[in-house]
């Protein structure tokens, strides 16, 4: 995330260095953002934008921050309530889509989830707090399964998740229908965690 250099620049400034990073981050997929770019259309130096971010992929969590708090609450509200798998991953699937679809800055949002790949969800949880889902999602539901599974379960509802995003950005029509097939998708992934009897809203 920005360091406190960042947040202390005057709002005029600060602001021409988000036009900048927006303005970049529309035009090109994650992987072409030019830095160089960036500073010229944000008028400062090299040396100035790192020490307001740590590099290209620290700006990206900084671009991604509002996706990023709607998981960790997502997350958190599954964790401790009787919220199911499929209601938070269909909440998430709606708010992301209406970013990338939406937004002001849906072409920015759209470059930057077709980068994201939903690797957040796994590569930022450390050992520790896969140990304590792990307690969690077993009194939750009478797990009977490894860590090592749950990792694995956790990889193929991620792919699930991603395809289906992806999809809508590769080809937003029929929004409806692909909302629908999600659903049923979902529906499906209950049934093999053993749940027959789930429907999910859609």
């Amino acid at each position: 995330m920005p360091t406190s250099t960042f947040y202390r620049l005057e709002e005029s400034k600060r602001k021409r260095i988000i036009d900048a990073i927006v303005k970049e981050c529309s035009n090109v997929p994650f992987e072409e953002v030019s830095i160089n770019r960036i500073i010229k259309d944000a008028e400062i130096s090299r040396g100035s934008f790192y020490q307001y971010f740590e590099d290209k992929h620290d700006m990206f969590n900084y671009l991604m921050e509002d996706i990023i708090q709607v998981f960790h609450e997502l997350d958190v509200r599954f964790l401790k309530t009787d919220a199911s798998v499929s209601e938070v991953l269909l909440e998430l699937y709606d708010f992301i889509l209406q970013r990338c679809l939406y937004h002001p800055n849906a072409s920015m949002y759209q470059n930057l989830v077709k980068n994201f790949k939903i690797r957040y969800c796994l590569s930022h949880i450390s050992s520790e707090q896969l140990q304590k889902r792990y307690v969690l999602l077993k009194e939750k539901f009478q797990l009977a399964f490894s860590e090592e599974q749950l990792i694995g379960c956790i990889q193929i509802i991620r792919i699930i998740f991603y395809n289906a995003v992806l999809e809508v950005l590769t080809d937003p029509t029929d929004l409806i229908k692909k909302r629908q097939d999600f659903c049923q998708q979902l529906e499906v992934l209950s049934m093999i965690g053993g749940n027959t009897n789930v429907k999910v809203e859609c």
